[in-house]
């Protein structure tokens, strides 16, 4: 299966998450990757030692990918409504077929 990490997923991995954050995001996916066990749209929580990310996946079975969508700290306000429009946006993109 095939990784694709979003536009707005890679200013949020470069500007917000830590090298830490990043390391333990890489392990997940590659498990993701190789488990194929989730499929759809799903949100799964990295857990920090100061801070809890929430970042939002698409697994297409038809297109053998799995896409990194958005990613935010879990907090009061979050996900913003910008991130919002954007993973609808990108979700309506996979569901049509790319």
């Amino acid at each position: 299966m095939d990784i694709q990490e979003s536009d707005f997923f890679t200013k949020f991995s470069n500007t917000i998450m830590s090298g830490q954050e990043y390391t333990a995001y890489k392990v997940q996916i590659e498990k993701l990757r190789l488990e194929r066990s989730k499929r759809g749209r799903f949100e799964l929580e990295l857990k920090g030692k100061t801070r809890t990310l929430s970042i939002h996946f698409y697994a297409s079975e038809p297109l053998n990918t799995l896409f990194v969508l958005t990613g935010h700290i879990v907090r009061k306000g979050e996900p913003s409504p910008k991130e919002l429009a954007a993973l609808q946006k990108y979700v309506e993109k996979i569901e049509s077929g790319l």
